[in-house]
């Protein structure tokens, strides 16, 4: 079999298990078996498999027919131009969060121009440690801690810094724990010592979620995925420990369901925070939340 027809066979057989990108993951599962770059499709489509490859192929193009995510299959997926080893202990990173990221690097770029000390930075449900990672490649002199209530998300992402950093794992600081409890072997919370506090929790309310696409919901992680009876809960935590824990000034970003726009600003208003925005993604769509804990007024 060569590269054009196991392009072919692949495609019928996603189309036939009603893949919505059947060519494209076809691609994506053959260049992960022939470890080549995309042009090789186009230029050498007459290239033989091996028999381990066309076999490994043919397992992959199975296991996608049967809804699991490619990215799964391949134990890999980009998020802000670098990748990153996942598996179904963490949520699979998404095009939509790198906004998240954007603002995140902006706020530091900022505090950094401002002020001599070097930016603390918290990020809470650290999942594959796409967010706290990025952050760090983009910003080495930020100083990150990342949480995660499970171990199996926290080896993955450990194992993800020591990778894409190229430096050991102590580059950023793991704990694990439900959000700020995850500091009580070293930390009191209150103490306003972060100047950045990010963080992509589960916001899907938990009876949407049998509704969901099934490569998401048989596969991810139902932890990183349920935000309680109508996706508030983590925010309802989150937010007031998060109001304390900022340094003054310090800004609170959350990525948000699309329909959130307005509660999770109103629970960061309760909370004593302002300067509130709300920012919108590529579709347009609410996205993101930047609150910022003011400034005390002098008497």
């Amino acid at each position: 079999m060569n590269i054009r027809d196991a392009l072919k066979r692949g495609c019928e057989v996603l189309e036939g298990a009603g893949s919505e990108s059947p060519r494209l993951d076809a691609q994506v599962l053959l260049l992960a078996v022939l470890r080549e770059e995309r042009t090789v499709l186009v230029s050498h489509p007459e290239r033989e498999l091996a028999s381990q490859e066309e076999q490994l192929y043919n397992q992959y193009i199975s296991e996608r027919a049967l809804g699991k995510p490619v990215s799964y299959i391949t134990g890999v997926k980009e998020f802000m131009g670098l990748e990153f080893a996942v598996n179904e202990a963490v949520l699979i990173p998404r095009p939509e969060t790198e906004l998240l990221v954007e603002e995140a690097v902006k706020e530091l770029e900022a505090i950094s121009r401002e002020a001599e000390a070097v930016p603390r930075v918290l990020d809470l449900c650290t999942g594959s440690g796409a967010i706290a990672i990025s952050i760090r490649h983009f910003l080495p002199q930020a100083e990150v801690t990342a949480t995660d209530l499970s171990e199996e998300a926290l080896q993955v992402a450990r194992e993800n810094a020591g990778r894409i950093l190229g430096e050991s794992e102590d580059s950023i600081r793991f704990l694990q724990g439900d959000l700020f409890e995850a500091f009580s072997d070293f930390q009191s919370p209150g103490s306003g010592l972060f100047n950045l506090i990010v963080s992509n929790p589960p916001y899907i309310p938990a009876k949407v979620i049998d509704g969901l696409m099934p490569d998401v919901k048989d596969y991810e992680p139902r932890l990183a995925l349920d935000g309680g009876a109508d996706g508030l809960d983590i925010y309802r935590r989150l937010i007031p420990q998060a109001a304390e824990d900022l340094a003054p000034g310090g800004v609170l970003l959350l990525e948000i369901g699309h329909d959130q726009g307005e509660t999770v600003p109103d629970l960061c208003r309760q909370a004593g925070l302002g300067n509130i925005t709300v920012l919108k993604d590529l579709a347009g769509l609410d996205r993101v939340v930047r609150a910022e804990r003011i400034f005390a007024e002098k008497p």
